[in-house]
């Protein structure tokens, strides 16, 4: 609990701030804390006052920047007994590699972080040098059982980024869940694909995959039979779920590949998939999935989207 002498001066200091209400809500959640703020001062000088598992940051302001991530990041760096970081700032060209460089070093101290959130859609000025930094942190973490990164129309990132990231993802041997979105970065092609499926195979324990690359036009059945190979090996997944809408240069070879695999995964219980607008897909292709889907009797969700 705070003092009344700190409080006082705590809104004294916050009193010329951007965002005067800082503190949206302190829940109490199972008689422990769960922080949820979005910018300024006041919140962060809280946060750094109480030892919360759960820190939840919330920005959808075009006003956040790199400087609100390394004020952000002296938050992390003082909960180090926080188990799950969820942060969401999107949409803003006020974010760059360096403030993701300031987050990424913050959290590889985070030895007990169990749950990663990270949400920077369209945070145009992010690129691989971004990616890199954050994938230096991640793979020191390795009680991490689930991670969420959304890059969607992050379109400065390459295949080497996506490289990056999976080198680090294959060394979290206690990972359960893997949800990454890279949907139009149009510049990650097979060659990523092919890197990530090389990472995929190795966590044996992973239960649920969701991988969106809507948009990257360059992802050819190569990419996808890569996939698929990856996939195969993963005895224990249950949920799965691949968005490659717009991948126009994936065939009926592409789905008929991706369909072999899945035969084999027979503890899924939920199955989504996303082919829409595959010019070059035939009534063979989709035949050839529903044939897989017969065998995978644990099925209790099927959503499947073949709209042109």
């Amino acid at each position: 609990m705070l003092s009344k002498i700190e409080s006082k001066q705590i809104k004294e200091e916050n009193s010329h701030a951007a965002f005067p209400k800082t503190i949206k809500k302190i829940i109490h959640a199972v008689k422990k804390p769960v922080i949820v703020l979005t910018n300024g001062t006041l919140g962060l000088q809280l946060c750094k006052r109480m030892n919360a598992p759960v820190l939840r940051f919330f920005v959808k302001r075009q006003e956040v920047s790199d400087q609100t991530l390394k004020e952000v990041a002296k938050v992390v760096k003082s909960l180090k007994a926080v188990r799950k970081v969820i942060i969401e700032c999107q949409n803003s060209n006020k974010i760059t590699d360096q403030g993701l460089k300031s987050l990424s070093d913050s959290l590889q101290r985070l030895s007990s972080l169990q749950f990663i959130s990270l949400n920077v859609e369209r945070c145009y000025y992010i690129t691989d040098q971004g990616v890199r930094s954050l994938s230096g942190s991640l793979q020191r973490l390795s009680s991490l059982q689930s991670i969420n990164l959304n890059f969607e129309g992050c379109s400065n990132i390459t295949d080497q980024g996506l490289e990056s990231l999976s080198e680090s993802l294959q060394r979290l041997n206690s990972l359960k869940s893997i949800n990454l979105n890279f949907e139009w970065c149009y510049y990650i092609t097979d060659q990523g694909v092919r890197s990530l499926s090389d990472s995929l195979q190795r966590l044996s324990s992973l239960q649920s995959i969701d991988l969106n690359f809507e948009g990257c036009e360059d992802i050819t059945d190569q990419g996808v039979r890569s996939l698929s190979d990856s996939l195969q090996k993963l005895t224990s997944l249950q949920s799965l779920s691949i968005a490659l809408k717009a991948c126009k240069k994936i065939t009926d070879q592409g789905v008929e590949d991706f369909s072999d695999s899945l035969q084999r995964l027979t503890s899924l219980q939920s199955i989504n998939l996303n082919f829409g607008c595959f010019e070059e897909i035939t009534d063979q292709g989709v035949e050839s999935l529903s044939y897989s889907l017969q065998g995978l009797t644990s099925l209790q969700s099927i959503n499947i989207n073949f709209e042109v």
